[in-house]
């Protein structure tokens, strides 16, 4: 029996099973208490060079709070999709293009759902919010609350997302007919349904709720009619949020890839500019306060932007393809007290943030 039992001991060890259910050596006694990922979707390093010479300003007061770099690499392509992108950010596991959540093997029955970061907070007592002027079952948003084999797999995404999720509030752009088709699923989990920033504003604290807007496209864009306030909407996400025992939160731009896609380049830079606005609101409000780290970074960049070094060559010609690309994508951020590197791995982030939540150690 003891022979079987050092056995099983040293299975366990392999597997890595020591290094995930020991105790991890403390960093800190006090770990950041509210924890901030914002994604600008598809934002590459050209896109908010090409913006702030359009803005014409030198450089956007963001950029002082560069990191490093980040790559993107999916598991299985050079060039990810932002599903195995958004997963990386959200759970620290590199995966196949299209897998959200989770990964699985060739030949196997059953995936491997990876816990994300919204579901440490949630152990630790935070409540959790998803941000995104994305449709909710967008794949950044269900990386970030749901496991499911396939992006495209929107009915169990949105299934997941209201009875496995346990995120408290959702806010999200109006896509496609099958949030609407199946709203039920949020409304029998005790989502209250918000139709207005109003609603948003008197959400109680003890309340889930679910707002599901027109557009939450950028106010600086001519072309985009009857649009919902982004950071209007995000202060009041943030006011809901925070509490004595801490929170968690997802916000993503969507539009800026969703713009480069279509290479529309004045599009695409209404949304930059539109980001920059809502860094500037995090970091008031940070201001005065040390328990917040905002990890601020990009899935992928779209389109091979080319940089422009004059305004008249900020045309739709920079885009060299309509697709996602390879390079890498710029991280800054605020109250986060690591040493900056070069480079890092989108894994890194997670890593980062658990660290800096749990008051464990997951990134050197």
């Amino acid at each position: 029996m003891k022979k079987f039992s050092l056995i099983l001991a040293f299975i366990f060890i392999l597997i890595g099973g020591c290094a995930c259910c020991a105790p991890q050596p403390q960093i800190n006694e006090n770990p950041i208490k509210n924890v901030i990922i914002l994604i600008g979707d598809g934002m590459g390093f050209n896109h908010i060079k090409n913006t702030s010479l359009y803005c014409d300003i030198d450089n956007f007061e963001f950029e002082s709070n560069f990191f490093s770099d980040v790559t993107t690499y999916s598991l299985n392509q050079e060039i990810t999709d932002s599903a195995a992108a958004a997963t990386a950010l959200a759970t620290g596991h590199k995966v196949y293009n299209y897998e959200v959540g989770m990964h699985k093997v060739y030949g196997e029955e059953e995936g491997v759902k990876y816990e994300n970061i919204m579901e440490v907070a949630q152990k630790y007592g935070k409540k959790t919010g998803i941000f995104t002027s994305d449709a909710l079952e967008g794949a950044t948003p269900a990386s970030f609350s749901s496991h499911v084999e396939d992006r495209g797999d929107n009915y169990e995404i949105l299934y997941d997302q209201a009875y496995n999720s346990g995120i408290d509030l959702f806010v999200a752009s109006q896509g496609s007919s099958i949030y609407e088709e199946n709203k039920d699923l949020f409304e029998n989990n005790n989502y209250k349904q918000l139709e207005t920033l109003e609603d948003l504003e008197n959400l109680e604290k003890n309340e889930k709720g679910i707002a599901v807007f027109n557009n939450l496209c950028s106010y600086y864009d001519e072309n985009e009619k009857n649009v919902t306030n982004f950071n209007t909407a995000l202060t009041y996400t943030l006011n809901y949020l925070d509490n004595e025992n801490g929170f968690c939160l997802m916000i993503e731009n969507a539009w800026i890839d969703k713009r480069s896609h279509n290479n529309k380049l004045n599009s695409a830079m209404c949304e930059v500019r539109m980001f920059a606005d809502t860094i500037k609101l995090l970091k008031e409000f940070c201001k005065d306060r040390t328990d917040t780290s905002v990890f601020i970074t990009a899935d992928h960049e779209t389109g091979g932007l080319q940089l422009a070094k004059t305004k008249d060559q900020l045309t739709n010609s920079l885009y060299t393809r309509t697709g996602h690309s390879a390079a890498n994508v710029p991280l800054y951020t605020i109250n986060v007290p690591f040493e900056k590197r070069v480079t890092v791995n989108n894994t890194d982030i997670f890593a980062m943030m658990k660290t800096l939540m749990t008051g464990n150690k997951y990134f050197e």
